[in-house]
């Protein structure tokens, strides 16, 4: 389907970038969403600085554009070093640009197809165009459900065979909320996405209920990036870790986000994920940890109970980590570091560009 418009091609120059799609292996009904929200984008919706920043890439190209921002950043930094937006103004001006035009698709819609599927806009540099990558997990119906999983197909051994990790739809819907709470804003939805395409690296566990087996219910914890210096996340490194104890040549620091109860399909090859605990929650060994302390009870409830409500947008308007840090110092991790990392990007592939609109 070429979506390329032909209506200013007889004026002299256009000043805007126009969007190139990448879209193999995506959401048919997304991918149309994505098309006809950015018809409906206009350039001039956008803040003044970042209009001039989209026609110095269509002018002199991205690369070009880029080196100005962060040129101009640092003439910020240098009168103002307090100045937030000052230091990631180049992630601002992306930022925005997928936030007006994910606001074009109608909230029900987010909500149906979020965050099964994913939508990143990227500077093409050097050339003037902006890349419009569109991701969507894969879907598979088992006869008995419907499952999701990466396209990396990240696996885990257990009892000396290999398992592919798969989702439900329960649990998609809570790591969700728990791992971002404005799961269907444009910079939250790459976060929760990520997770679910881009981890690779899971550990196993084992929880405090007794499952089929009659062992320990079998789970997978995993970890979150500690992003840069300017993010929720690096709250974990300095209120758990210690930015101290960051060790040189350790890697980069991981969060944990918490458990997910882990059930073996050896018909489909899957291991399926259950509802995300949160560490701290009554099966997860961060309670075990708990209730063995010589904490006086009282205390025991009171760290149980701020744990239980102690999700992500908890953690974001308080900022009270002190039940997490007396988790990592009190025998279960979590903040670690590592050198290997947990996260491996799918290469963007340019070559499937078959779509252009035009602005």
């Amino acid at each position: 389907m070429k979506r390329a418009s032909n209506k200013r091609r007889g004026t002299s120059k256009k000043k805007w970038p126009d969007f190139h799609f990448d879209i193999e292996d995506a959401n048919p009904r997304f991918v149309e969403e994505v098309f006809k929200a950015v018809e409906a984008f206009r350039f001039e919706e956008l803040p003044s600085g970042q209009r001039y920043a989209y026609r110095l890439m269509k002018r002199y190209g991205g690369e070009y554009a880029i080196r100005s921002i962060r040129e101009a950043m640092e003439d910020v930094q240098k009168e103002d070093p307090s100045n937030v937006s000052g230091k990631c103004a180049d992630l601002q001006w992306v930022i925005t640009l997928g936030q007006f035009i994910l606001n074009k698709i109608p909230d029900e819609t987010l909500t149906q197809l979020l965050p099964f599927n994913d939508v990143r806009f990227h500077l093409n540099t050097p050339l003037e165009n902006i890349l419009v990558e569109v991701r969507s997990l894969v879907e598979v119906d088992t006869g008995r459900e419907t499952l999701w999983h990466s396209r990396l197909k990240p696996t885990v051994e257990v009892g000396a065979r290999n398992y592919t990790v798969a989702f439900t739809k329960h649990a998609i819907d809570s790591l969700k909320k728990r791992i971002n709470p404005r799961w269907k804003s444009y910079a939250a939805l790459g976060d929760v996405y990520a997770y679910l395409e881009q981890c690779t690296y899971f550990e196993q566990a084992r929880l405090r209920n007794i499952g089929k087996d009659g062992e320990r219910q079998l789970a997978l914890t995993f970890y979150d990036m500690c992003y840069h210096k300017l993010f929720w996340q690096w709250e974990y490194v300095k209120n758990v870790l210690g930015v101290e104890n960051l060790k040189v040549g350790g890697g980069s620091p991981y969060y944990r986000v918490g458990y997910c109860p882990a059930f073996l399909d050896d018909e489909s090859g899957f291991i399926k994920l259950g509802t995300l605990l949160f560490p701290g929650f009554e099966k997860t060994p961060e309670y075990e940890a708990l209730l063995a302390s010589s904490l006086p009870q009282e205390e025991r409830e009171r760290m149980a109970d701020l744990a239980y409500n102690q999700d992500a947008q908890t953690l974001i308007d308080k900022g009270d980590f002190s039940v997490i840090k007396w988790f990592h110092d009190n025998g279960v991790p979590q903040v670690i570091q590592r050198r290997e990392p947990i996260y491996l990007t799918i290469p963007r592939r340019s070559f499937c560009v078959r779509h252009i609109i035009r602005k």
